[in-house]
């Protein structure tokens, strides 16, 4: 049994508990345990910031950041490189998969990942062709749509259609974010938009 399957029995409460249809939607079919084998260790910097989330969660959010973090030696992600944002986004962004295709439960049809970004990062604006969901954790983040920038907290529900271009941005405080793709080509690079500020 996966060391995540007590962060993923969490994400599923979170979820549910969010009341919303697309969130329901993209949920079907995901099982309701995570089983599989735990991936090698490796590590990224931003994981320097783990300790400072339980205080940057809410109520319906803590018990899954705090359960992620005291885990040790888990097996962090990075989609980008430094050619595609620089090597000051790479300090301060990474990513840990639980279910898809490098999670410790394969799924053809679900990415389920949590994402953590340190204080003050800009997450360029993006695309993949599958639809997603965010939902913050911890930490604020103003997050970038159709032109608009809004102030999100814990808790709340950010939607992304298939193609839809999207970004965010942290605060003087790191964040995490649950994120839920479903569709094809789940291990496919997003498509960058924008570049990286200085």
């Amino acid at each position: 049994m996966t060391r995540l399957a007590g962060c993923y029995a969490d994400a599923r409460t979170i979820m549910a508990e969010t009341g919303c249809a697309e969130v329901a939607r993209l949920t079907e079919g995901l099982p309701d345990m995570l089983t599989g084998n735990d991936q090698p260790a490796r590590q990224v910097p931003v994981a320097r910031y783990l300790p400072e989330l339980s205080r940057l969660a809410d109520d319906s959010t803590r018990a899954l950041i705090e359960t992620f973090a005291a885990i040790p030696d888990l097996a962090w992600n990075q989609t980008y490189t430094a050619e595609d944002f620089g090597a000051a986004f790479l300090q301060n962004y990474g990513w840990v998969e639980l279910l898809g295709p490098y999670g410790p439960a394969p799924s053809r049809t679900h990415r389920l990942a949590i994402l953590l970004f340190g204080p003050e990062t800009h997450y360029p604006a993006h695309a993949h062709g599958p639809e997603e969901i965010y939902i913050p954790l911890a930490g604020e983040i103003d997050w970038q749509l159709g032109g608009t920038t809004r102030r999100m907290r814990p808790g709340a529900v950010l939607h992304h259609a298939p193609w839809q271009p999207h970004g965010l941005a942290t605060s003087k405080t790191p964040a995490a974010l649950l994120a839920l793709w479903r569709g094809t080509d789940l291990a496919a690079k997003s498509t960058i938009l924008e570049e990286a500020l200085p």
